[in-house]
């Protein structure tokens, strides 16, 4: 309606406007607006940041305190000779600034085509041609349906909790078992909350060492025996489940591993672990490593990383410092505990023959449980050439045959790696126009003020005449300087 009513303003009917935010603004909303809305997945939108006052706070806070005591026609009249002035200083030093912008264009370009070659060179053709075929869907349906760029984003499964796998489980049973003792799915549940509290107590044993005083020792004592009470009741009642044929001796003479276990933290399974008391007891299908330790990792990891981002990064004072890396010991205990977790449900999987499970939950490396800002942060930058470990995308389910964990970042990341090259592409193609579009705007204004000038002298306008001849030097001035420093580069 403004433009309608509008003398000067003027919209084609058939223009196509593609809804965007802002780059400083577009970290601040929800990690699906990064990949609908960033200037980054913008066909033509180059490498520009999309905002435009917030570039010029900076300039603004220069006057900014002597502006407060002011009352408002001053204020106003020294905001807009600063405004003024800034937009002035723009214009003289555009030509160095473009020249800028050329090299970085260049370096840019160079690079982000290299990094697409080799990744496109090693990917499969077949491949290629569908994500060539969902980009170009996504950025035909992008006006009507901004979800269609999630194509940009990862598609992580969250793993079932194990109250999910236990109505799963009573469900099944109902269905395909009727003739089995009631109560089964739940004694399981029960047998794997016992695993994971022996492992709880056998670190904490690790940790206490011989620096634990009477108290500690009586605190662990007391868990063990209450510990031990819960496997007896477990054994006992594994005959009713299990058959008559079942001996239960042999599992409770094992060593309790909160006991004779003291872990050392390491998250990798390639040390033998211990086998706890209980493994008989699981079948393959039951014994579901990615609902024990999987998704408690990967929360743990993102809240690692948020703590690096918002507290360990920001603290400035030593006792903030502290605090925050408090935090993080915490989250990394946390972290390695679950990991320990998953490495002893994968080794009863082995033990167990789970072949098909195991090409599903793959070893944990020290290297998977490092805290990454990509990780917490979705819409972080610098992600063009980075790779999440695999329990990232990990199909918990495993009801699609065509989501492997490595297709799917291979995915992700030529995507993002192709919208950076053309984005960089597109940069470059710009700013060599805008050199050509500065240069003819000076020779314009040039020509425009030395008309003017013209004009004056016929009216005997002396005043007029010299500003306008001036004016036309300085414009012609910047077009010469412009010219030699284009020429250059």
């Amino acid at each position: 309606d403004r433009m309608d009513k509008s003398a000067y303003l003027s919209l084609p009917w058939d223009v196509n406007i593609i809804p965007g935010i802002g780059l400083w603004h577009i970290h601040g909303h929800q990690d699906s607006c990064y990949c609908r809305y960033a200037p980054t997945f913008i066909p033509g939108a180059a490498r520009m940041d999309g905002e435009i006052m917030e570039t010029l706070w900076a300039s603004l806070n220069i006057i900014s305190p002597s502006a407060r005591g002011m009352g408002t026609p001053h204020r106003k009249e020294v905001l807009d000779f600063q405004m003024g002035d800034c937009n002035f200083m723009k214009m003289i030093r555009m030509s160095k600034s473009l020249c800028r912008k050329y090299k970085v264009a260049v370096a840019g370009a160079t690079e982000s085509a290299s990094a697409f070659e080799s990744l496109n060179d090693s990917a499969d053709s077949d491949l290629v041609i569908q994500w060539k075929a969902q980009e170009r869907m996504a950025q035909a349906e992008r006006s009507d349906d901004p979800s269609a760029m999630d194509i940009y984003e990862v598609k992580l499964e969250k793993a079932p909790t194990r109250k999910q796998r236990e109505l799963e489980l009573l469900d099944e049973q109902t269905r395909i078992t009727p003739t089995m003792p009631r109560g089964a799915a739940t004694w399981l549940a029960s047998g794997i909350g016992i695993e994971e509290a022996q492992i709880t107590l056998a670190r904490d044993v690790g940790i206490l060492s011989g620096n634990a005083n009477d108290n500690q020792k009586l605190n662990v004592a007391r868990l063990r025996e209450s510990l031990q009470r819960l496997i007896d009741i477990f054994v006992a009642e594994a005959v009713t489940f299990l058959g008559d044929g079942f001996d239960g001796t042999e599992i409770l003479n094992r060593p309790n591993p909160s006991v004779d276990h003291h872990d050392d933290g390491d998250a990798s399974d390639d040390e033998d672990p211990y086998n706890p008391p209980l493994d008989a007891a699981f079948r393959p299908e039951h014994c579901r490593a990615g609902s024990t330790g999987g998704h408690a990792i990967r929360v743990g990891l993102a809240d690692k990383a948020i703590i690096f981002r918002k507290t360990v990064r920001s603290s400035n004072t030593q006792s903030g410092t502290t605090r925050a890396w408090n935090q993080v010991n915490v989250v990394s205990k946390v972290v390695a505990l679950n990991a320990k977790k998953y490495s002893v449900c994968r080794t009863q999987l082995s033990q167990l023959g789970a072949a098909e499970l195991l090409k599903k939950f793959l070893p944990l490396k020290k290297g998977d449980l490092k805290a990454s800002s990509a990780v917490a942060d979705p819409s972080a930058r610098g992600q063009r050439n980075s790779t999440l470990p695999w329990f990232w995308s990990l199909n918990i389910q495993g009801d699609s045959s065509d989501s492997d964990w490595m297709t799917e970042f291979y995915r992700v990341h030529w995507l993002r790696t192709k919208a950076q090259c053309d984005r960089w592409a597109e940069e470059l193609l710009l700013v060599r126009h805008e050199m050509d579009w500065t240069h003819n705007f000076f020779l314009f204004k040039s020509k425009q003020w030395d008309a003017r000038a013209q004009k004056a002298r016929l009216e005997k306008d002396e005043g007029h005449a010299c500003y306008a001849a001036r004016q036309a030097q300085v414009y012609s001035t910047l077009a010469e300087r412009a010219d030699e420093s284009f020429r250059k580069i």
